[in-house]
């Protein structure tokens, strides 16, 4: 097999001017276009430092993916360069240039600083040319393969939301029968009341992992535009609130609410803002104890940022924990305290929101002493409240 390689005379700035060998460079080729990108500014070094008599030498990678070892020397207004996949290589390069070329001198500079190597030597420089070739080939495999993890997430993604919509209508069909008759339950009997409303909860759980699956997959696929406009701050948590206070008081858990009298409006998505504070209030009942109390408060922070922080003082979580919070699905071991069920998929979705915003999350936990959930908002995510009017 032929040694890949290539002896070329070129100009001091590298554009050819004649090639050995039956290169296949043609007159006039810039010498960085067999070059890769990454080799470029060292080649360039070479060709100046030649000039100054002392012959040069260095691996590079080629455009073709393979990396060879190139020699050049020069002398004023030309450059001779040649490269190949060992220093024996280059040798016989340097023998083959003819005497008539008027190249042979500088053939003899590059030809005396690669003689006498040991085996040793030219095997180590084969070895580092292979390894190299070998990297570049994991790296055009890698690149293939994150391609098709991508496809393969986009097609997972629309298959959940397809699944999940698709689930959607019929489970709504039967919450809707199973309130209407509820609404006459007065004419069942204690056991059919009961089991009435164990399909009424159960079919709610499933509604809500559903709607969870179809927001997550809207997110992930990048089709989530945020609808921005203009509330007060203080209203959407008091709605927020008020809501979830019903779902607590099932525990007789406490929620409390407070947010600074000088929040400014605030110009957000209000609906996904809402599902945002109503995860972090949903998953603070679920982990919180019997009795307890939860807070919601909302203020300034600092460099110009808003803070919505849900505090619980339930179960809690360790450092281990937390580091799995935001993974789509997971679990990190806490067990809700009345067995309520989840689909892991809310804070992953709380995270995605929150960062469509230009914010971030942080959670604070100890274990057995409860966890705050904090939403961060930049101030640019704000208009100034309208002045008080005088009487």
């Amino acid at each position: 097999m032929s040694d890949p390689g290539f002896a070329i005379l070129c100009t001091p700035d590298g554009i050819v001017i004649s090639a050995f060998g039956g290169s296949p460079l043609a007159a006039g080729t810039p010498l960085s276009v067999i070059v890769a990108r990454d080799s470029r500014e060292r080649l360039q070094q070479m060709l100046l430092l030649a000039r100054s008599g002392v012959p040069q030498h260095s691996l590079l990678q080629m455009a073709d993916g393979q990396t060879l070892e190139v020699h050049c020397a020069g002398e004023e207004g030309r450059t001779l360069v040649l490269s190949g996949a060992t220093p024996a290589a280059i040798r016989r390069r340097c023998e083959e240039i003819a005497d008539s070329s008027g190249a042979a001198v500088m053939a003899r500079r590059i030809g005396a600083a690669t003689a006498g190597p040991d085996e040793l030597s030219v095997d180590l420089w084969s070895e580092v040319a292979r390894v190299n070739n070998d990297l570049a080939t994991a790296h055009r495999q890698l690149a293939k393969t994150n391609a098709e993890l991508r496809w393969l997430n986009e097609q997972k993604n629309e298959l959940l939301g397809m699944a999940a919509h698709d689930l959607r209508n019929p489970l709504a069909v039967v919450l809707g029968y199973s309130q209407f008759i509820a609404i006459d339950s007065e004419q069942l009997s204690p056991e059919h009341r009961t089991m009435l409303s164990r399909i009424e909860a159960n079919v709610q759980t499933m509604l809500a992992i559903v709607e969870d699956v179809l927001d997550f997959s809207a997110i992930e696929s990048g089709t989530v535009r945020l609808d921005l406009t203009e509330f007060p701050l203080a209203d959407l948590v008091s709605d927020v609130a008020g809501v979830n206070a019903v779902i607590a008081a099932r525990k007789n858990i406490g929620i409390a609410p407070f947010v600074d009298p000088d929040m400014p409006i605030l110009l957000a998505d209000r609906r996904k803002l809402s599902q945002v504070l109503n995860n972090l209030l949903t998953n603070a009942i679920k982990f919180s104890h019997a009795g307890s109390s939860i807070s919601i408060t909302a203020g300034h922070g600092p460099e110009h940022t808003i803070r919505i922080a849900v505090r619980d003082r339930g179960l809690g979580m360790s450092p281990e924990q937390t580091a799995l919070l935001y993974q789509p699905f997971g679990r990190v071991g806490v067990q809700a305290t009345d067995g309520e069920k989840s689909t892991g998929l809310g804070l992953a979705i709380v995270r995605r929101i929150v960062e469509a915003h230009r914010g971030q999350v942080e959670v604070e936990s100890v274990p057995g002493a409860g966890t705050t959930f904090t939403v961060i908002l930049p101030a640019s995510s704000t208009v100034a409240a309208p002045p008080l009017l005088s009487h």
